[in-house]
């Protein structure tokens, strides 16, 4: 035989190895913080998503037409509220503020401030997402 027909070295098999290695241990540490932003952005968007859902009723019941019957009192005391928790088991809760209603009512129609935030119902202390929005009133 000859020396081309043997085949690999024991010491490049070896080599090898060690090459494979050291680009496994560079691969890695990128894996382990792709699979960590991967779970953390999973979290933001059913976080969002879950605050989306919470506006959705707040819009449709008050479109940004300037006329209409929609009051401000009507929208604080109908959708004003702390602890809603989603029932699809996801583990967050909203809390939906409004701002206060202008005095005076030559300032009507108005755009009132709504805030949903959505954190997880473990850690309250804990925000997830806030998301600010105007939701315009007819009346006082």
């Amino acid at each position: 035989m000859s020396r081309s027909d043997e085949g690999f070295s024991i010491v490049e098999v070896v080599i090898a190895m060690f090459l494979l290695a050291v680009l496994a241990l560079a691969i890695i540490p990128v894996m382990i913080t792709a699979t960590r932003n991967s779970v953390t952005n999973k979290s933001l968007v059913s976080a969002t998503s879950y605050a989306s859902s919470q506006l959705a009723p707040i819009r449709a019941a008050f479109p940004n037409a300037s006329t209409g019957t929609t009051s401000c009192g009507t929208l604080r005391s109908t959708y004003a509220k702390t602890g809603i928790v989603d029932t699809s088991g996801s583990g967050l809760s909203a809390d939906v503020t409004i701002a206060a209603c202008p005095t005076a009512t030559a300032d009507y129609p108005a755009a009132v401030a709504v805030t949903i935030t959505v954190y997880k119902t473990a850690t309250p202390s804990t925000i997830l997402v806030t998301l600010p929005s105007r939701v315009m009133v007819a009346a006082p």
